[in-house]
């Protein structure tokens, strides 16, 4: 028997193989990780996993996990970065003892002296060390070596004993974590690199909490960090400089398409990667998102306590102010940064954080070509043109920066053919006899001068020079010019039962679509990826008037008429499946916003909204599984309609019901009724005569459309409210939420993974987005988040891609991920569904929800097809639906 069957809620054996092999993203991999290392049974098959592939390597598991010996990863200690120190800056104990802190009894973890002076960082966070070659624990992690400390946290070589690699393991100190605000805002600002999945950004391998001491698990870097280059050579050639601020940019402009800015470019967070000692770099990476965030978050940041965050050597000036900031603040810091790699001096001088910042506000630093006259003009002009003090008046967005660099790039290898390459080439690599070769160093020593990077508190007062001049307005991506827009279709039901739904989710995505073409559309590239022009989003509005044969054709017209590049739209599932040939045979996109019944996996379809296991399971096992006993439902009545997800939903119930009380004994919730309505007979009387007789004390509604508003009506004039015997509403429009009195429906649940309640300063703006287009009264569900966020994922592949065909959309979207107003979402990159946390509401108020979710509020991963049976045998089932139905995806008899 396969181990994994011991256990059903342990993930396919095939997920574990792609962890082991490095193929998830960050999130999937984060999700896995966080349930091997409470499972017993995937540790065993991740160790025969491990055997399978490495017979001679074994996993570093607790011995009663595995009958191999326990060993630790094999380190290349030749290729692996030396830690190189000025003075003594890391040792234990009497100079010229063994820096260890393993004990032939394994249980000492003495404190270590970061400093000559003496300073100590106590490691009583670790658990004991297992073995002469590490100084502890910190969950799965072994501790190898200390790297570097600073103010707020520590730095630490380590083996991820589950994975069998060499990570970089950031700590904070446990005299910060301490306090609560502290742990969760370095948790919120790890997750910010985590959310980032980009070349020219370091990876993060897991964000996570341990002995009440939050870390985040990095790639393990070789080479040096361009301050280091700086410091060792003075200056870098233009060309090279060049380069590196080009994929610097390229990762910023990656950062920026998810709403995050890093506010803190400095030469130590670029990191120039290299294959050894010696080696030329090859690739830059930017490091450290401790300072990141939303733009939405700037202005509660830079007020927090007269704090200003940032490095004020490379700040931009609505920054040092205080002001709220969007993403060209980042452009002046790497303009700030171009200056000092030309002319190896830095823009803005001073001795002390107020001088810098009265050079900040008074001085232009003198132009690059009079510093040296071999500097071409228009490289002056571009680090000009970045440190332009008003910010409306400075290169907009980094894809601008890019086209202006590969423009030069091109001028100069036109005009000058220097060494036939132009700007970009390689540098040559140093060989013996030709000067200075790099000693590689990990780049986590940069910390030790402050884990995070310098937070300069101002009295703001004391700056009597006036920012009030600068431009802090947005202003979207300049430089190009506007080519043919770009044509998407947006297919909801504008007339007929589902009106309703079908407006509400519409004008979340049309409000998406006009955001981006505000800030400048999406960018169009060339065959070598190089932007050309911007292109606007023009959608064309089609009505699938309630019919699921009317969503077919208008979809085909759509795509072949009208010639759009994807389609977001389809409401409910007998629309969307009506829909699938189309899309199958066009090659073409659906983005489809809506929780759903699960049981398909189609290649065409990008699914935004919740999977089984992400809202109907965990819905209905919180109901009749709650811990606290006395919020047990026990007797429950489904009430939905004679169509798939009715269907299917039930059969979820019912297999749900029949294993959780196998489990419990104790639990005696019954299915006390059940009755599914024909599309088009939407009468309620015998239904609330039915409920009425069975007594339930929870009514399951999977009704969909405007049914929902006669339902509630039924049951009102039936006495029937939230208070007397509650409603759990998978399928409720936001608008027919808001139509029904509110006193009437406080204690009704929402099957909603979105919900307005939501707090966090993205929901918050996202939500005055809204009701300033809407008015003050809308509620938001998780359809039209999903109908919001859909578009801005589409729109991160598409600069992935770099490409608006369909097909190319679809390899880019896997993976991609979105800081979304409920929270990260992330496209699975196997079914195409979305990671989303799995939640619900209780209606406590107008437009007011308590929040059930579970999974630690974490993204789950979905899981297109529930557990209960295997696919070929749901996919039977469904054969059965249809052939019913007389091949349609609803009854009518």
């Amino acid at each position: 028997m396969d181990i994994l069957e011991e256990k059903k809620t342990c993930p396919p054996k095939r997920d574990l193989e792609q962890l082991l092999q490095g193929n998830l993203s960050q999130w999937t991999s984060l999700g896995l990780r966080q349930h091997v290392e409470s499972c017993v049974y995937c540790q065993r098959a991740l160790a025969k996993l491990r055997l399978r592939t490495s017979p001679d390597d074994s996993i570093n598991l607790p011995d009663e996990l595995t009958n191999t010996e326990s060993n630790s990863v094999t380190r290349n200690t030749d290729s692996m970065p030396k830690l190189e120190l000025e003075t003594d800056h890391l040792f234990l104990g009497t100079k010229g003892q063994a820096t260890t802190a393993y004990n032939s009894d394994g249980s000492s973890i003495p404190e270590f002296k970061i400093s000559p002076e003496g300073t100590k960082v106590s490691l009583s966070f670790l658990s004991s060390p297992q073995g002469p070659d590490e100084l502890g624990r910190l969950g799965s992690y072994k501790i190898i070596k200390l790297l570097g400390a600073g103010g707020m946290g520590l730095v630490f070589e380590a083996e991820d004993t589950l994975l069998r690699r060499q990570v970089a393991l950031k700590v904070m100190k446990p005299e910060i974590a301490i306090k609560a605000d502290h742990r969760q805002r370095f948790l919120q600002e790890a997750r910010s690199g985590a959310a980032i999945p980009h070349d020219n950004i370091a990876t993060v391998f897991q964000v996570g909490i341990e002995n009440n001491v939050p870390y985040l698990a990095m790639q393990f870097l070789q080479g040096e960090s361009l301050g280091s280059k700086l410091h060792r050579d003075g200056k870098i050639p233009v060309d090279e400089s060049l380069r590196i601020i080009r994929e610097v940019a390229l990762g910023i402009a990656a950062a920026h398409e998810t709403n995050l800015i890093h506010r803190d470019i400095k030469p130590d967070n670029i990191w120039l990667e290299s294959d050894g000692q010696g080696r030329p770099w090859k690739r830059v990476k930017i490091l450290d998102f401790g300072l990141a965030t939303a733009i939405s978050n700037t202005e509660e940041d830079s007020n927090e306590s007269g704090m200003i965050m940032g490095t004020p050597h490379y700040m931009a000036p609505e920054q040092a102010r205080g002001l709220p900031l969007d993403s060209r603040c980042d452009l002046f810091s790497m303009g700030c940064v171009l200056y000092q790699m030309i002319s190896g001096e830095l823009a803005f001088k001073g001795d002390n954080a107020l001088k810098i910042m009265n050079a900040l506000a008074l001085h232009e630093p003198k132009p690059l070509n009079l510093i040296d006259k071999t500097v071409p003009t228009k490289v002056a002009e571009l680090v000009h043109n970045l440190m332009i003090k008003k910010a409306s008046e400075r290169i907009a967005s980094a894809n601008d920066l890019i086209k202006i660099i590969d423009d030069i790039d091109k001028a100069d290898t036109q005009s000058t053919n220097l060494n036939g390459s132009g700007l970009f080439a390689l540098p040559t690599p140093n060989l013996p006899g030709q000067g200075y070769q790099a000693t590689l160093t990990p780049w986590y020593l940069n910390w030790k001068t402050g884990l995070f990077a310098l937070a300069v508190i101002i009295n703001l007062g004391l700056l009597a020079f006036n920012f009030s001049s600068f431009d802090t307005n947005s202003n979207g991506i300049g430089g190009l010019s506007f080519g043919e827009p770009i044509r998407i279709g947006v297919l909801h039901s504008t007339t007929g039962y589902m009106r309703t739904t079908g407006k509400n989710v519409k004008d979340l995505t049309m409000m998406a679509i006009a955001e981006i073409n505000e800030s400048g559309g999406v960018l169009e590239y060339s065959d070598k990826g190089v932007p050309i022009a911007r292109r606007r989003i023009i959608a064309f509005e089609s009505d699938g008037q309630s019919n699921p044969a009317t969503f077919a054709t208008q979809a085909e017209k759509l795509i072949t008429q009208e010639k759009v590049k994807a389609i977001f739209g389809c409401w409910n599932s007998t629309d969307r499946k009506e829909c699938l040939n189309v899309f199958n045979q066009n090659n073409n996109i659906l983005f489809y916003p809506t929780s759903y019944e699960g049981l398909e996996q189609n290649p065409n379809v990008v699914y935004l909204g919740a999977a089984p296991n992400q809202q109907l399971e965990f819905t209905f096992n919180h109901m009749i599984n709650n811990p606290d006993k006395k919020k047990q439902f026990k007797k429950l009545f489904h009430v939905g309609v004679n169509s798939v997800y009715s269907k299917v939903a039930s059969e979820i119930l019912s297999q749900q019901l029949k294993e959780i009380k196998e489990e419990d004994k104790t639990i005696k919730a019954v299915l006390a009724g059940e009755i599914l309505l024909n599309q088009g007979n939407f009468k309620f009387d015998e239904v609330i005569k039915a409920i009425v007789t069975a007594k339930p004390d929870l009514i399951i509604n999977t009704l969909t459309g405007d049914a929902n508003r006669d339902f509630f009506r039924a049951l009102r004039a039936q006495g029937i409210k939230g208070s007397t015997i509650p409603t759990l509403s998978f399928h409720i429009s936001a608008e027919i939420l808001q139509e029904l009195d509110v006193e009437s429906c406080t204690g009704d649940f929402v099957g909603w993974n979105y919900l307005p309640s939501i707090e966090s300063e993205q929901n918050k703006a996202f939500l005055e987005k809204v009701k300033a287009k809407l008015g003050n009264d809308t509620i938001v569900n998780d359809s039209m988040e999903a109908g919001y966020y859909g578009v801005y994922l589409w729109a991160q592949a598409v600069r992935e891609a770099k490409s608006f065909e369909p097909d190319k959309v679809l390899q880019a979207i896997k993976g991609r991920t979105y800081a979304a107003p409920g929270g990260f979402v992330e496209i699975d990159k196997d079914t195409l569904h979305t990671y989303m946390v799995p939640r619900f509401g209780k209606i406590i108020g107008p437009g007011k929800f308590e929040i059930i979710q579970g999974n630690e509020g974490k993204p789950l991963r979905p899981i297109p097809y529930p557990r209960y049976r295997s696919q070929e045998s749901w996919d039977k089932f469904l054969g059965n639906l249809h052939a019913s139905w007389d091949n349609n995806w609803f009854g009518t008899n």
